[in-house]
């Protein structure tokens, strides 16, 4: 399904804004208002600095999905995030000035198990029908190992009375902290990246809203690695 993909932009096309308006992300998480990164904090000025927003509008711009520079002429975030942000069925296009607060994340392309320390960072509403948030939000994680992961989830579609698209451990990720602390709408496309080597190993792409105690999932880039190497641009 879309949630499960990638996809590369060919440049910021939306802008990287810092303050954006409202939010819509049209991914599983589908609640109408709830929190997005929740449990986190606020982040240092220019320490995320391939942190991408998509975005759309003319007068008002209005926060479709994060996403990370990946390149000077590409931005990863998850398929179902770009429909929103094409201008009649095209992308405008440039290169983008590296330096300052304005840096790519590199990709990790070796397969990732569970038990390591991860973040994700991202705008929108830290609490359920709350505001927007006026700073980039970010939360450290841990990822879990594929049959735990599996378990929890298929647990959790029970407890929570929600259907689920299966977790495929080979090409997602899942991480999960505590209750309370997660990833939900706003967040769809932004990176997972390891803490100690800087790295991206995911793509925020599904989950259950919002921070309730079950897993987050993630595109995997080791999934997508022979994808990857032949689009990125």
């Amino acid at each position: 399904m879309g949630t499960k993909t990638v996809f590369l932009l060919s440049a910021i096309f939306a802008g990287a804004i810092g303050i954006p308006t409202q939010d819509v992300d049209v991914s599983f998480f589908h609640a109408p208002v709830g929190s997005r990164i929740v449990g986190g904090t606020a982040a240092p000025e220019g320490a995320v600095p391939y942190m991408v927003a998509l975005s759309n509008g003319l007068l008002i711009r209005s926060l479709v999905c994060g996403g990370s520079l990946v390149s000077q002429r590409a931005v990863l975030t998850a398929a179902h995030c770009t429909e929103a942000v094409f201008s009649w069925g095209s992308l405008s296009s440039s290169n983008i000035n590296l330096g300052g607060n304005v840096a790519l994340v590199p990709l990790h392309y070796d397969h990732v198990g569970g038990g390591m320390n991860v973040m994700v960072a991202g705008w929108g509403r830290t609490v359920a029908g709350g505001s927007i948030a006026s700073q980039l939000q970010w939360i450290q994680l841990k990822t879990l190992d594929g049959d735990q992961c599996v378990a929890d989830v298929a647990a959790a579609a029970i407890s929570l009375n929600v259907n689920s698209p299966p977790v495929e451990p080979h090409i997602e990720i899942c991480t999960f902290y505590a209750l309370g602390r997660g990833t939900c709408n706003g967040d769809s496309g932004s990176a997972l990246v390891l803490r100690d080597l800087g790295r991206q190993v995911g793509i925020v792409s599904w989950g259950f809203p919002c921070a309730r105690g079950a897993p987050d999932m993630f595109v995997r880039i080791s999934g997508f690695t022979d994808w990857l190497n032949q689009n990125l641009v």
